[in-house]
């Protein structure tokens, strides 16, 4: 019997969209989902060896180290969470060779490639760094530039009008739905994405979201109010840059191995986003994320970054132009009150 899989065994959406246009629709014997689109599973290793000779190519050989499964699984995002390894014994059957290798995780110099840009950043050139993946990939001259916004192009997401954002401000005093916008120019305060002085619109996915987020304190209100985009809006998603990023789509490039830095950096950004920092170090530890949070703003059809939760709940959404946004006066702001145990709402 030849087995097949079908596109929901995957993330990666340059693959997905691959088996949607060649395969066929029958029962998945990988994920068991009926009336999918298949291809047979000798089809599947044609379509993924680019990616595969890259691998095995950049990233060294360890006994004690993953096997390609799972070097394709975690590092690449490839495979969807409830799909098994056997779908790479089958699909290699005739590559031996590559099953069963073990490899090191992603390469030294693409894990420390964060940690470099942070320090010059920081401890060397703030404005203008003299460090080569900035040259690289940050200026429209850089040989990586366009590779570079074709990858963040793929993180992509609309904020549509159907959809309910909310926000959430500490106060002693009563709030209403002016008060609910972004901080003024003279009274902004420093954030992970924005700088002293520039003020951006800090909204939360969950009401619980935007509660814990602003951590209050037991006898403290918290004011929330609903918000809603006033036309659909573009912000770049940085949940999981590394599932949502097609390597399928870029594996063919011979700056592959660039590109993972690429990709690392964002991944790192993304992580470093959702940290949260000590008030003493915030002004020092967000210039990174600010940095490049003022890149995304300035490429061009970007209106906000999204991002996890600090508390893994959630995820946030900053919106760079609050005149995109509408605060609708017909959605009551809620009113809590932080007592213990057992917050209770109130409507204003």
């Amino acid at each position: 019997m030849v087995r097949k899989c079908c596109s929901n065994c995957f993330f990666d959406k340059a693959l997905k969209l691959q088996i949607n246009s060649i395969g066929r629709i029958s029962r998945c014997h990988y994920c068991g989902t009926n009336d999918a689109s298949t291809i047979n599973i000798d089809q599947l290793y044609i379509l993924i060896s680019p990616l595969l000779e890259v691998i095995d190519n950049l990233f060294e050989e360890d006994n004690d180290g993953y096997s390609l499964f799972q070097i394709l699984s975690n590092e690449f995002k490839l495979f969807n969470i409830n799909t098994h390894e056997e779908i790479i014994e089958h699909a290699l059957q005739h590559r031996q060779d590559l099953t069963h290798k073990k490899y090191k995780s992603f390469p030294t110099d693409t894990q420390n490639q964060w940690e470099a840009f942070k320090y010059e950043l920081k401890h060397n050139n703030r404005f203008f760094p003299q460090i080569e993946i900035y040259r690289d990939a940050f200026l429209e001259s850089g040989n990586l530039f366009e590779k570079f916004t074709e990858v963040i192009e793929q993180l992509n997401y609309d904020i549509t009008t159907s959809d309910t954002l909310f926000r959430a401000r500490i106060s002693d005093n009563a709030l209403h739905h002016p008060d609910m916008k972004k901080p003024p120019l003279d009274k902004v305060t420093i954030g992970r994405a924005n700088p002293d002085g520039i003020s951006y619109l800090y909204t939360a996915e969950k009401l619980e979201t935007a509660l814990t987020e602003v951590r209050p304190s037991n006898g403290q209100t918290v004011y929330i109010a609903c918000l809603k985009v006033k036309q659909d809006i573009n912000v770049i998603n940085l949940c999981d840059p590394k599932k949502d990023i097609s390597f399928i789509s870029l594996s063919s490039t011979d700056d592959f191995h660039k590109i993972l830095k690429l990709v690392n950096l964002l991944d790192a950004f993304a992580k470093e986003l959702s940290l949260p920092v000590l008030p003493n170090r915030s002004h020092l530890d967000y210039i990174p994320t600010q940095f490049i949070t003022e890149f995304f703003k300035n490429l061009g059809g970007i209106d906000g970054l999204m991002f996890n939760s600090s508390f893994g709940n959630g995820y946030n959404l900053v919106i760079f132009d609050q005149d995109k946004i509408d605060i609708p006066h017909d959605v009551p702001i809620k009113q809590l009150k932080i007592m213990g145990m057992q917050p209770n709402f109130t409507e204003l």
